[in-house]
């Protein structure tokens, strides 16, 4: 399969990871089933024109393994708003299977990193590597989920490089500032995603491209609002076919409900201006640029 530019609308599950009403403990533990959704709070900056601005920030997006969790009063019951607060909290001595022989789920897109990663999550089916495991730089990914017939966006990741590796132990060097990172998303411990076999098959990590080191001027985010003023939660950023449809013909769908979309004639320069159409359409929305969102420490909780 050829390496690729392209723009990709990717869906993954959208329901909201809250507990059940019998569980009164703050502590969520590690998810070991479908991916959820979860409402996050936690220290990052945020872009204001050429300056990052250090803020406690509430996002939706995905983090499996533990959190602390604020229950929100009387939430709104219109499928966008959040019933919880997460705050993400790590501890990896948590058994890495269940009692029913579940994996615990990795995190991926993984944005709690300078650089924000995505290294498994539909590259492959069982009939082997999907598109997605062969886009090249400067391509960009909008993450997201079918909610209320919307698609509400939670990270808009812009490739700014890859590394190819195979899911074995010790299969990959990480840097010092991802020293959890593997143990989190499963490398080596047989987490996969359906369709993988431990059996060498390459995976390909992609590093979002970062504020720090853009490319073409392009920078991953996350759809954000500070704490302060939002306790009670926000509603899931939304994009929306005709907000996108001038750029590249039907490179959003309204209707996608999982899998993933590529667009066909994406270019750099059509990548570019739909990625600032993106960034004006969710500022007019009141969202911030989330990035650089602190990664909890391993710890015994």
């Amino acid at each position: 399969m050829t390496d690729i530019l392209s723009f990709v609308q990717f869906m993954h599950p959208g329901i909201e990871n809250r507990p059940a009403k019998r569980n009164k403990s703050d502590l969520i533990a590690w998810n070991h089933g479908s991916h959820r959704r979860k409402f996050l709070c936690a220290q990052g900056q945020y872009v204001s024109r050429d300056r990052l601005i250090e803020e406690e920030l509430t996002f939706w997006g995905e983090w499996e393994p533990q959190s602390l969790i604020t229950r929100i009063t009387n939430p709104k019951e219109d499928g966008c708003s959040p019933h919880v607060i997460h705050r993400p909290v790590l501890d990896l001595t948590e058994t890495v299977k269940d009692g029913k022989g579940r994996y615990r789920q990795n995190t991926d897109p993984f944005v709690f990193h300078e650089q924000f990663l995505f290294r498994c999550c539909q590259q492959r089916r069982k009939t082997g590597p999907t598109q997605l495991a062969h886009l090249l730089p400067g391509s960009v990914v909008l993450f997201g989920s079918r909610v209320n017939g919307l698609f509400a966006v939670d990270t808009v990741f812009v490739v700014g490089d890859y590394k190819d590796y195979c899911d074995e132990l010790g299969g990959m060097d990480f840097d010092p500032g991802l020293k959890d990172y593997a143990e989190i998303v499963g490398i080596g411990l047989g987490m996969n995603e359906p369709g993988w076999k431990k059996d060498g098959s390459r995976m390909r990590l992609y590093y979002g491209a970062s504020p720090a080191n853009p490319y073409e001027g392009m920078y991953s985010f996350v759809p954000c609002k500070p704490l302060k003023g939002n306790e009670r939660g926000c509603a899931r950023p939304t994009l929306t076919q005709a907000e996108m449809r001038d750029i590249y013909a039907d490179c959003i769908t309204d209707n996608l409900q999982q899998s993933f979309k590529l667009c066909p004639d994406a270019t750099i320069k059509g990548n570019i201006v739909a990625w600032n159409r993106i960034r004006t359409l969710f500022a007019q929305k009141g969202y911030l640029e989330g990035v650089n969102f602190q990664c909890p420490r391993n710890s015994k909780l």
